[in-house]
Parts: C-alpha cells; sequence; structure tokens
C-alpha cells in the first residue's frame, strides 16, 4: 500500500520532535526576550530543537533518513540564526554532503534513495501545488490540499525508485497515504 514509510523514522518524525524541543526552548527563553540578553531568547528554541533531533537520532541508531533529517534541520537552524534566507535547495545539498562525509557508502542505499527522492519531489513540486490554493479558501481546503498535494509529491518522486527496486507500482499508495498519515 505504500505506507511503510510511515515506520521510518524521517522528516516527519525529526520534525515532530525538534518542533517539541523548539517549543521546550522557546518557553524557557521567556525570561529573556527584553535588555541586552535578547540573543539568548533568540538562539535558544534552535539549540533546544537541534539537541531534541540529536537525542532522537541517537536513539534510533541514526537511519539515513534521520540523518538527512537532522542535518536539514540544524542547517535551516543555522540559516535562520544568522538572518539569512532559507534556501530549501541548499539546506538538501547541504544534507547530502553531510551525510556523504559520514558514510559515502550511503548514497547507494535504498533509504537514501527513497528520503532524497521524496524530499527533491516535494521541494520541487509542493510550490507548483500549493500555487493554485488562493487565500480565499478556508484553512482546512488549504490543509486538505497541501496533505493531498504532498502525498501525491512524495509518491510521485519515490516512484521511479520504487518500480526499479520493487519492480512493482504502488497504485494504491496515494489514497493509502491520505488515510493513515494523519
Amino acid at each position: 500500500t505504500g505506507v511503510i514509510h510511515l515506520l521510518a523514522i524521517s522528516g516527519l518524525h525529526i520534525g515532530i520532535i525538534g518542533t517539541m524541543g523548539a517549543l521546550l526552548g522557546w518557553i524557557i527563553s521567556r525570561p529573556f526576550t527584553r535588555g541586552r540578553s535578547v540573543w539568548v531568547a533568540n538562539l535558544t528554541p534552535h539549540i533546544s530543537a537541534a539537541s531534541a533531533a540529536i537525542g532522537y537520532g541517537e536513539i534510533v541508531n541514526w537511519p539515513v533518513s534521520a540523518q538527512r533529517a537532522v542535518c536539514m534541520l540544524i542547517a535551516a537552524s543555522v540559516t535562520m540564526i544568522l538572518q539569512r534566507q532559507v534556501n530549501p535547495w541548499q539546506i538538501l545539498g547541504t544534507a547530502i554532503v553531510a551525510v556523504f562525509l559520514s558514510d559515502p557508502s550511503q548514497l547507494a542505499s535504498l533509504g537514501f534513495l527513497l528520503s532524497f527522492s521524496a524530499v527533491v519531489a516535494l521541494i520541487g513540486w509542493m510550490p507548483l501545488w500549493s500555487k493554485y490554493m488562493s487565500d480565499r479558501h478556508t484553512w482546512w481546503v488549504r490543509w486538505i490540499s497541501n496533505s493531498v498535494g504532498t502525498t501525491m509529491c512524495a509518491s510521485f518522486g519515490t516512484l521511479p525508485i520504487c518500480a526499479w527496486v520493487f519492480q512493482q507500482l504502488p497504485i494504491a499508495a496515494p489514497m493509502a497515504n491520505l488515510l493513515a498519515v494523519p
């Protein structure tokens, strides 16, 4: 059905853990929002998010999808701390280099191919998908549209690899994901 990715430790899981860490860091940093220590308030949520993500990566023994997600989270945090524009392609490139430097053999692994192809598809196609959903729609219509778009983009991004490796196409995957992911 194409929903096995829900069991893979990837961007979804790292994102949830990182968000929880950032929220905790934000709560802790509230006393520092005034005066000369405002930089502490700006830095703490990023450090907390990265620490939580790294800790989770350690717990799950660093599968390549977790390596990618943690590298992307850290690269995006550093970019925001430096008050630069976050470019998802550069963030993804940084993650590719980091995964390659940590273990060059990962580039040929199925986890690497599936993880990075899904993210390439999301970065490349989601802006096109979202462009057709205007702000005049209610938030829940936009949420459903983005959920469908995310599922479709990731599914189509991994489709060639799934066809090549597994010699079959998970035709039910988009519908199964729409039901299983939420």
